[in-house]
């Protein structure tokens, strides 16, 4: 890991979950959750969510790794677009699409605090 993707890692450690622990849907509903940060099967560092489907909760998670990539990409292009989800954070992609709107809300959330900015 570079250093500037060892700064972003570290400045998505710091927001979540203390700062941001509830991702809201980019339309409408109950927000999804954050659940814990932990490693998945395959020893990769996740940040795991849930979703409330009804009465049953599902946890999902975005490798870090993941958002990394797509936090990279945002402050390069100005653009995070499901499309750009798609390709970058295929992982999380499989996992569902609830996904996108979990890694848009962290990148919003990043931008909102000047993170970005040079």
């Amino acid at each position: 890991m570079n250093e500037d993707e060892e700064a972003i890692r570290t400045q998505i450690e710091r927001l979540i979950p203390s700062k941001l622990s509830r991702f809201p849907k980019l339309v409408s509903g109950e927000p999804y959750g954050f659940d814990k940060w932990s490693y998945d099967r395959e020893g990769r560092y996740c940040l795991y969510y849930i979703v409330t489907g009804g009465i049953v909760e599902h946890k999902k998670r975005i490798p870090m790794q993941e958002l990394i990539k797509a936090a990279s990409w945002f402050s390069k292009s100005g653009r995070f677009k499901r499309t750009d989800f798609q390709r970058l954070c295929p992982i999380a992609n499989r996992d569902g699409p609830c996904g996108y709107a979990v890694a848009f809300r962290i990148l919003e959330s990043l931008s909102d605090r000047k993170i970005f900015s040079s």
